[in-house]
């Protein structure tokens, strides 16, 4: 069995535990992104952590989803977002073909009352919506090759009011961001066969964008940290800060200044107490935003390409807003700080502190009065009832074998 990607290299995070795994796929193959014209290294294959080789394929390099067929010849796509006109293009030519797709999740995700917000929160920042319409228009309208290889499986759609909104998406798209843009333009064929989800709290989300049958949602728990589950996990005396790029989005009002206040604060707390802090960088976010304060050397470790499973599962405390990585550290009964540290003090994305299974922080300076505070309590351990409703709304069945499922359905479906 051949299965075909279509995933950055750059985030094997969102399918090394595939990979990795034991299972009938004889080859995968990754598809992604254009050729980048040498801003960035060319790479014919990937090497994943337990040493396979993926070979790469570049969306410039195919005409067409045919060309792309009879090159790769996959017997299975896996989708880990289907928000540009390359992957919902190939969505309807792979059913076209008979050819078996999925949708895999890679995140945990929030309620549809966050995903709402997220939307709206972007779409009233004028800067940062026309910052994402020009890379929308200089990776994917200017070049010739997208439009030949989108607009080649138009006469594809099953209703003509399916073909009206597939005729028009790409100009819709460039009025707005693809999350929402896809909310408003809403038709079954660009929705792979099957949707995998890490638990039932994120079917509304996905189907406030998304067209599909629930009987072909499977929810099978969250993958990544399986590996609680195969061994004894020792504490340390360090605190690892889950950050996200608001600066680099430029929302919630985030700037320089606040950016550095931060860096600093986490600076002064590891000087004072000698206690190495790690800060695990989003994807998105641009390490020379934290390069450039000449961090303690020492004490401060920046992290971005890593994988940080055994680093925050041996923390003895975890930093972070809401995000997929804060969630299941809560399943793995860590001891989590949710942070509200903006320039006007919120908690964006969902608040599980309402759980009662995490603390809650508004102010920066907290790190220095509630530390000690924090590490001797550990929330996680003190409402049994409350910690099995958290699993089963976000991570059920959490047991270490969602890899095992996962694969199962993509191969078995």
């Amino acid at each position: 069995m051949r299965v075909l990607l279509i995933a950055d290299p750059g985030r094997p995070d969102f399918f090394e535990y595939l990979i990795s795994a034991n299972s009938s796929v004889k080859s995968w193959e990754i598809i992604w992104e254009y050729k980048y014209s040498g801003k960035t290294e060319q790479k014919e294959f990937l090497v994943v952590s337990n040493g396979k080789t993926v070979p790469i394929h570049y969306w410039s390099d195919l005409a067409t989803p045919n060309v792309l067929f009879r090159k790769i010849d996959p017997d299975k796509i896996i989708f880990f977002e289907i928000i540009d006109l390359w992957q919902i293009s190939l969505v309807i030519a792979a059913q076209k073909k008979k050819i078996t797709t999925f949708f895999v999740e890679h995140g945990v995700g929030n309620s549809v009352e966050q995903v709402i917000n997220r939307f709206n929160e972007r779409l009233n920042l004028n800067d940062w919506f026309k910052k994402y319409k020009i890379k929308i228009i200089r990776y994917g309208f200017r070049a010739i090759k997208n439009r030949i290889f989108y607009f080649s499986q138009i006469f594809n759609l099953n209703s003509f009011k399916s073909f009206f909104k597939y005729l028009f998406l790409p100009v819709n798209l460039k009025r707005d961001t693809p999350i929402h843009c896809l909310s408003k333009n809403l038709f079954r064929e660009r929705t792979p066969n099957y949707a995998i989800l890490f638990n039932r709290n994120n079917v509304a989300p996905f189907l406030v964008y998304n067209i599909i049958e629930k009987k072909n949602i499977i929810t099978e728990g969250v993958p990544f940290f399986d590996e609680y589950y195969r061994g004894q996990i020792i504490e340390e005396e360090y605190v690892f800060f889950v950050e996200h790029p608001y600066l680099e989005e430029g929302i919630l009002e985030w700037n320089d200044i606040f950016h550095e206040k931060i860096a600093r604060t986490l600076e002064e707390f590891a000087i004072k107490n000698n206690i190495p802090v790690y800060i695990k960088l989003h994807p998105r976010s641009k390490i020379e935003n934290w390069t450039r304060y000449n961090l303690n050397a020492n004490l401060i470790t920046l992290l971005q390409k890593e994988n940080v499973v055994k680093l925050m599962l041996e923390a003895k405390l975890i930093l972070g807003y809401s995000s997929t990585l804060l969630n299941i550290m809560i399943q793995c009964k860590k001891n989590v700080v949710l942070l509200g540290w903006h320039p006007k003090p919120r908690i964006f994305g969902d608040d599980y502190s309402v759980w009662n299974l995490c603390h809650k922080s508004y102010e920066i300076t907290d790190i220095h009065a509630e530390y000690r505070y924090w590490i001797e309590n550990n929330l996680c351990d003190k409402d049994s009832e409350s910690y099995k409703g958290f699993l089963e709304e976000y991570n059920y069945p959490f047991d270490g074998k969602a890899t095992e499922r996962v694969l199962e359905a993509i191969q078995t479906l």
